[in-house]
Order: structure tokens, then sequence, then C-alpha cells
């Protein structure tokens, strides 16, 4: 098997990175940045000082490690602390979801239909920007625009991504 790769095909594999990178990015600053707003050490130390120093014999971790936002320490938060944190940690979860499955349909889609690879990649880029945006702001509903933007891009991805293989 000979395999021809178009001279574009290195902004396929740009987008692929820069997708990656973004995930990355979500994963060390919004996240962080959610966990020491919904568990700051006075909150940590309040709640769960005494019983964490009884039975582990140290203070609580910052930023409430472990929990994912539906442990022990998300309890004691308000409504919209919990709206705010799982909010941050969905953003992320969801990336994480999709990009293995993106980045394979945009690799082996542009390996023949590369044009269209780099604009459904560029959507895929700019919806997840758009999505984090709005789901960080309002919630679960001002994701939506993202949404139209990765949702339909991610099926044109897999689309062309069969049709390069068959």
């Amino acid at each position: 098997m000979n395999l021809e790769v178009p001279e574009e095909y290195k902004y396929v594999l740009l987008l692929a990175v820069i997708l990656a990178i973004q995930c990355q990015a979500i994963a060390f600053t919004v996240i962080p940045n959610a966990r020491r707003k919904a568990f700051p050490t006075k909150f940590m130390e309040q709640h769960f000082g005494e019983e964490y120093k009884k039975e582990l014999g140290k203070s609580p971790p910052l930023g409430g490690l472990p929990d994912m936002g539906c442990g022990r320490f998300s309890e004691k938060l308000s409504f919209s602390e919990w709206v705010n944190f799982n909010s941050a940690q969905r953003v992320h979860a969801n990336f994480v979801e999709q990009l293995g499955v993106v980045v394979v349909f945009l690799i082996v889609g542009g390996l023949k239909y590369t044009n269209a690879a780099i604009a459904l990649g560029s959507c895929q880029v700019l919806g997840r920007l758009i999505y984090t945006a709005g789901y960080l702001s309002g919630g679960p509903n001002s994701r939506f625009i993202g949404v139209l933007l990765t949702i339909p891009s991610m099926f044109g991805l897999g689309f062309i991504a069969v049709l390069s293989c068959l």
C-alpha cells in the first residue's frame, strides 16, 4: 500500500495538536480554578479538618481532591457552588470523552479529504472554545452554540474518515 500525504496534511496534524492543547489547557487552568473556588482551605478545614485529622492523621487536601463534584466534600457546597464546580468538571470531561474520537476521525479523514478535514477540524477548535466559555459562564444551557459546531463537525469528520478507509 502506498500512501501519499498531501502538503496541506500538516494543517490536519496541527489541528489535532491544537485540540490536545485545548484539552490540557482546560485541565491545567479551568479545573484548578474551579477547585480553588469550591474548596478553599478555610472551607476544607471548617467542614472536614477534624474528621480528616482523626481518620487520616493529616489536614484535608487543597482543592477538595479527590472529590469530582459528587462526593462527600461537594455535599457541603451551596447549590450554586455545586453547579459552578460541576460545570467546570463537565467541560473537561466532555472534551476528554470526545477528543480521541475526533482526533482519529480528523487524522484518518484528512488523508484523503484534507481540505474537508481542515474545515471540520477548525469547527471543532472554535466550537470547543465557544462550548467552554458558554458552559463556564452560564451552565449547561449556555453551551448550545458550541454544540452546534462540535457535534455536526464530529459527524462530518467521522463520515470522511469512513470514506477515506473505503
